[in-house]
């Protein structure tokens, strides 16, 4: 858990130094769900979309391709 309220707090800092302009969080649901307290509201300004999918075992081009079958 200290890893996702650090994690949202980076976010919250890039956010507010308007290097993120859209934001979407994908991550295995329980993680979700311990993140969005921790995040700010300009952080939930920015927040486009929420993905309930584990890719963190998946090689870059298999998370792209995951990706853009989304859009």
């Amino acid at each position: 858990q200290d890893f996702l309220r650090h994690f949202a707090g980076k976010r919250d800092h890039s956010i507010g130094e308007h290097r993120i302009r859209a934001l979407v969080l994908i991550a295995p649901a329980r993680a979700l769900g311990m993140i969005r307290p921790h995040l700010s509201a300009a952080t939930r300004r920015v927040l486009i979309a929420e993905l309930d999918r584990d890719y963190v075992k998946l090689p870059l081009h298999e998370v792209e391709r995951h990706l853009s079958a989304l859009s």
